[in-house]
């Protein structure tokens, strides 16, 4: 199976045309079986914007799933914001903030870390960590299980301020006894690689975190200011992620990794 991790469309002021072009050029000419979409569909959360990613991804004609991002929820009304926070989302774009992708090989499971009483940190509450263990439990050792959710679980760049999820403590705990070979993550507008064990020793197995650059607007940070990217991952006997930046008027590939199954401490070759 093949995925194609994007992350922070935001979709309305410095949404870029072309970029968005080239992605939807890019889709049309790989074999891709689902989207997965880490956040940050909109860039405030208006119903135009809502209306106008939801008919640019039905046209890549990719089945795909999404979980919301801080830009997600509208800053204004301020009582949409604080008793309705995901009537947009739910009403323009998906009525499922947490979806799922389910085979025999490969169970994704989104986590909703946006909420209404902040406009950039996320947050994951127990009640979720429950429902994913419930849903953990049910897989099988044999299929790879991929976790989206837009907000960091760890501090991911040093040379920024710490955008650790509020409730990362307790969703590593669960890690712990139910680990995922796989979480996609976004919010940073930079490409990410790290392994969860690397900061968490005592792990049964490496888990490893992909963040995705900004994927069709000019919000780039830093290193990425100005371009956008996405992550490709091929899922066969190994897993193969495969980080893809935009130059001129297409895309490259900066890095390939290969991620060697094991069912407990894996191996990682950067190609």
């Amino acid at each position: 199976m093949r995925f194609l991790h994007l992350s922070d469309l935001h979709w309305g002021r410095k949404f870029s045309p072309k970029f968005s072009y080239n992605l939807l050029e890019f889709v049309k000419k790989e074999k891709f079986d689902y989207l997965l979409i880490t956040g940050d569909l909109t860039q405030r959360a208006k119903k135009r914007e809502f209306l106008a990613v939801k008919r640019y991804l039905d046209s890549f004609q990719v089945p795909y799933i999404a979980v919301p991002g801080n830009h997600d929820v509208p800053l204004y009304p301020i009582h949409l914001r604080f008793f309705s926070p995901f009537y947009r989302y739910k009403k323009y774009f998906s009525n499922v903030l947490e979806p799922e992708i389910i085979t025999k090989k490969v169970c994704v499971f989104g986590l909703s870390s946006a909420h209404n009483f902040t406009s950039s940190e996320g947050r994951i509450k127990r009640k979720q960590i429950k429902n994913l263990k419930l849903k953990l439990l049910k897989t099988s050792p044999s299929q790879i299980i991929i976790i989206l959710i837009h907000h960091p679980i760890i501090y991911a760049d040093p040379t920024d301020r710490d955008r650790t999820v509020w409730g990362a403590t307790n969703l590593i705990d669960l890690f712990g006894e139910y680990p995922p070979d796989l979480v996609l993550s976004g919010h940073y507008h930079n490409r990410f690689f790290y392994n969860l064990n690397d900061f968490y020793p005592k792990l049964k197995k490496n888990i490893y975190l992909f963040f995705s650059s900004t994927s069709t607007t000019e919000r780039g940070r830093k290193k990425e200011k100005g371009i956008v990217g996405f992550n490709s991952i091929e899922i066969k006997e190994d897993i193969k992620v495969e980080r893809f930046l935009s130059k001129d008027d297409g895309f490259y590939n900066v890095e390939s990794i290969i991620l060697k199954r094991d069912y407990g401490r894996k191996e990682t070759l950067a190609l």
